[in-house]
C-alpha cells in the first residue's frame, strides 16, 4: 500500500519520475487507478477518431492520442528503468506549465474535431 512515511529523495519528484513517486508514497492501488484512468482517455481517443468522417479532422485525432500514448508509455518506462531517462512528463499528472498546457490544447484540438465530426470537406466541388 505504499509508505508516506518513508525518506525518499527521487531526482525531480514532481515532475519526470512523479509516477514513481506516488507509486512508492501511495502503493500500487493509486497507480493503477492513474494508468487506468490515462488508458481509459486514450481508449475514448481512439473511439472519437473512429467517428471522425473528415480525413483532416482524424489526423488530428490520432496525432493527439500518439503524443499522450508516447508519453504515457516512455514515462513509465523511464521510471521503472526500461527506457532511457528523458524529460517526458507524464500525461496531465506531472507538475509544469508547458506540458499541462499542451496537453490542455491536444484535447482541446480534439474536441474541437470531434464538434465538427458530421461534417465532410470536399476541396475538388
Amino acid at each position: 500500500m505504499g509508505k508516506s512515511d518513508m525518506q525518499l529523495f527521487l531526482y525531480e519528484g514532481h515532475t519526470d519520475f512523479v509516477f514513481l513517486n506516488l507509486l512508492a508514497q501511495y502503493g500500487l492501488v493509486l497507480s493503477f487507478f492513474i494508468i487506468l484512468i490515462l488508458l481509459l482517455l486514450i481508449s475514448r481517443l481512439i473511439a472519437v477518431s473512429n467517428m471522425m468522417k473528415d480525413s483532416f479532422g482524424k489526423l488530428l485525432t490520432i496525432g493527439g492520442i500518439a503524443l499522450i500514448t508516447i508519453e504515457l508509455i516512455y514515462n513509465i518506462g523511464m521510471n521503472f528503468g526500461y527506457l532511457p531517462l528523458a524529460g517526458m512528463p507524464l500525461p496531465f499528472i506531472s507538475y509544469g506549465l508547458m506540458p499541462t498546457l499542451i496537453h490542455a490544447i491536444v484535447i482541446g484540438v480534439v474536441l474541437s474535431a470531434y464538434r465538427q465530426k458530421d461534417l465532410q470537406f470536399n476541396i475538388h466541388s
